[in-house]
């Protein structure tokens, strides 16, 4: 497969940011993994000039080689996902009546994963600071049920 010209890889990644941008669900009919590998050669998330894509394309294959590969093979495949996904709510009636469920029964249940390149850092201290918060809270109540007998 050859390699990708600038231009392309500029309106990939412009396509992609809108997705991105207005459309993030269609993003989670592939895995996260390839989501990944999108994200990380196209730069979907970030709103970049065409100056900062040429960079981005040329310093490409100093870090790894076979990137582009990978990302139009995953990016090949969401195009794909998201023509099924258009054809098949085309076809899907205007109402859908449900069988009611027994409680529990999560048989139809499904999960889907949309990656953010970026980390919340906001997000993640949270999470960091709830955890050591319960971590001491167990070493308390252990300390304190010890102290007892």
């Amino acid at each position: 497969m050859p390699r990708d010209a600038v231009d392309t890889y500029c309106s990939r990644h412009h396509q992609l940011y809108e997705i991105w941008t207005e459309k993030k669900l269609l993003l989670s009919c592939i895995s996260a993994i390839k989501q990944w590998e999108i994200h990380n050669y196209c730069l979907s998330a970030d709103n970049l000039s065409d100056l900062e894509l040429r960079q981005q394309f040329q310093a490409v294959p100093i870090y790894d080689l076979s990137q582009p590969n990978r990302a139009g093979k995953a990016y090949a495949e969401l195009l794909e996902q998201i023509d099924i996904q258009q054809r098949l709510a085309a076809m899907a009636p205007v109402e859908v009546t449900r069988a009611q469920r027994r409680r529990g029964d999560a048989s139809n249940v499904r999960t889907r994963v949309v990656a953010n390149p970026h980390i919340d850092c906001d997000k993640f201290s949270r999470i960091y600071f709830e955890m050591a918060d319960r971590i001491v809270r167990e070493r308390n109540e252990a300390k304190d049920k010890s102290e007892q007998y």
